[in-house]
């Protein structure tokens, strides 16, 4: 799984959005959008500076190797 996909993986499995990790790692939303664009099909994007990268690490409560392997399923939020 490429690193956008995987992004959106761990946002959605967390119930948080790109907003809430823009605001986090301090970068605009267009950027974390760029970040999640990596390995899309007929999309570009890079992924996030090694600085950037541990904010994300961070935001999840994770380490890099967590963050690549087992994603966790996806919290229900109560109503």
């Amino acid at each position: 799984m490429e690193f956008g996909a995987r992004l959106d993986a761990w946002l959605k499995a967390t119930g948080k959005t790109r907003r809430d990790l823009a605001k986090h790692c301090d970068v605009s939303y267009s950027a974390v959008c760029y970040w999640a664009n990596v390995g899309q099909k007929g999309k570009t994007g890079t992924p996030p500076s090694n600085p950037n990268m541990t904010k994300v690490l961070e935001f999840f409560g994770v380490s890099m190797a967590e963050f690549y392997g087992r994603i966790p399923k996806t919290k229900r939020i109560a109503a």
